[in-house]
């Protein structure tokens, strides 16, 4: 059931390419041979139901999930690559469940996000986060286990800004989020895209997330079963009744 359509601009390499990715937990094998492409200045969904592989996806393109195959970004392999040498290159990920420093000030979080860059970098980068996540200024003193669960997704996408990222993985954004906040963070995420980040968003909310889409990816049990514009999965109605829940 995958799409041929391509995702592609003419004669453009894509930024993040997956070449039959496997990944194991012991005897039991997650990732079923995965071929997924990002390109520049997209934002790409990948749907599915809970259990399907969309966070292990997610952990072996950050280096943190052992895996086979191949994960090259920017065209190079990434596969001897350490998790903060990926960061390095241009890979930040926004964790599922936000895994903010909750004992910390809700600055010292933001600091930590830019640990691969100097003090005048971070400073200004600081700045920007401030100007985008007006709110994290506010409270930037309190500790970030004191803000909402709404706050505390944006501290996580604001400290994996800090680094500058070329690629933003973001892990089910809306998880736990009361639907006002779902819509703000979403409405977030799109402001990103169109100001020219490159994303990849896993969600199990499939609506809200292909809604945005430029392009979408739909897994089922460690395999990919679908490929498509955001639009063209929305409008599937196979698709829809089999794996979105929709």
């Amino acid at each position: 059931m995958m799409s041929t359509t391509s995702a592609s601009t003419a004669n453009t390499a894509p930024l993040l390419s997956l070449k039959g990715v496997t990944s194991y937990y012991g005897r039991i094998q997650a990732l079923h041979g995965i071929d997924l492409d990002v390109y520049a200045g997209q934002l790409v969904a990948l749907v599915g139901a809970n259990g399907a592989g969309k966070t292990t996806l997610l952990r072996a393109i950050s280096g943190v999930q052992p895996h086979g195959g191949r994960v090259d970004f920017l065209q190079q392999d990434m596969g001897r690559f350490a998790p903060s040498a990926r960061v390095r290159a241009g890979l930040s990920q926004v964790p599922e469940g936000r895994q903010v420093f909750a004992p910390m000030t809700v600055e010292d979080n933001l600091r930590l996000g830019g640990f691969t860059r100097d003090k005048e970098e971070c400073a200004h980068s600081l700045a920007q986060m401030y100007q985008l996540f007006p709110i994290l200024q506010d409270k930037r003193h309190l500790p970030a286990g004191t803000l909402s669960g709404g706050q505390q997704q944006m501290l996580a996408m604001a400290r994996a800004l800090m680094a500058k990222p070329k690629l933003l993985l973001l892990d089910e954004p809306s998880m736990g989020l009361a639907p006002l906040m779902v819509r703000e963070i979403f409405q977030l995420i799109q402001q990103l895209r169109d100001q020219g980040m490159t994303i990849l968003v896993v969600e199990q909310n499939a609506r809200a997330a292909l809604s945005i889409a430029n392009w979408g990816y739909v897994m089922e049990l460690g395999q990919l079963v679908m490929s498509g514009s955001g639009e063209q999965i929305l409008n599937n109605d196979k698709i829809k009744k089999a794996y979105l829940g929709m």
